[in-house]
């Protein structure tokens, strides 16, 4: 599954999200050293299931639900993630004009 964020500023979306949640006001989601995502939060489903890797386009950032070492990885564990970023990014919803979901 894939997040399709369409936005003004793409970069500036991502760093501010990297900023809430690297200065502890987002409590379910850490990043690696890679910069993917990382849930932390209190679903023991998604822990070490999958991280949640991002890739910036012209005016869209695409969040990728990536299986993470040998975690099974259904389709309801895939959506969960999904909520759950997507939870966090209504923090951002006016930087946001569209959010899309596709099944690759």
């Amino acid at each position: 599954m894939t997040i399709v964020i369409d936005c003004t500023d793409p970069t500036a979306l991502m760093s501010a999200i990297r900023n809430r949640i690297t200065r502890g006001h987002e409590t379910e989601w850490l990043l690696d050293l890679d910069g993917d995502f990382c849930y932390c939060g209190a679903d023991p489903r998604l822990l070490n299931a999958a991280v949640l890797r991002p890739a910036l386009g012209e005016g869209m950032i695409r969040v990728s639900v990536v299986q993470w070492k040998a975690a099974r990885l259904t389709k309801p564990i895939r959506g969960a993630y999904v909520v759950e970023f997507l939870s966090m990014l209504l923090h951002f919803s006016t930087w946001i004009r569209r959010v899309e979901i596709t099944m690759k």
